[in-house]
């Protein structure tokens, strides 16, 4: 959905995930977790969509259970400002990690209190950077959703964080 011609297809992808659970190691984890998703922007599309003219604006992601709805209705409500599906979630920021101009960009976002009681299903997580050409907002996305085995890979998450 990049319309841009003078920013040659940027891109943004998944960096790493992380289930962060809470409670005791001994017995189980409280029923609510998190699930964290870390974006990577190379740093030469990060140059690109921040500099000479151009301002990253936003990033952030929009989620929903596997399966739920459509997920091209969703990104087109969050670059039109307007409502999203009601299956959708969105959370944004204006903060991005860079360590220097010729290292790659990172931006996390974290989906909180996910209650293992009532999660019956993955979640599907999308993320996009939003930045401006002087002109208009054009917004880059994952070519793909993530999606976040909170339910199906709940189980082995557990397993791995009693043993840590």
């Amino acid at each position: 959905m990049v319309n841009n011609p003078g920013v040659a297809n940027p891109a943004v992808a998944k960096y790493k995930t992380q289930v962060k659970f809470t409670g005791d190691k001994t017995t189980a984890p409280d029923d609510l977790f998190q699930f964290r998703l870390t974006s990577v922007i190379t740093a030469a599309d990060f140059a690109a969509m921040n500099s000479n003219g151009n301002t990253i604006k936003s990033v952030g992601f929009i989620a929903a259970n596997t399966g739920a709805a459509d997920a091209d209705a969703a990104k087109t409500a969050v670059e039109k400002g307007t409502a999203l599906p009601s299956a959708w979630k969105a959370a944004s920021t204006d903060y991005v990690s860079q360590a220097s101009a010729s290292s790659d960009a990172y931006f996390g976002a974290i989906i909180k209190n996910i209650s293992h009681a009532s999660q019956a299903t993955d979640i599907d997580c999308i993320a996009y950077v939003c930045y401006n050409d002087g002109t208009a907002d054009h917004y880059v996305w994952y070519s793909a959703a993530v999606t976040a085995k909170v339910a199906s890979g709940y189980d082995a998450a557990v397993a791995n964080w009693k043993a840590q």
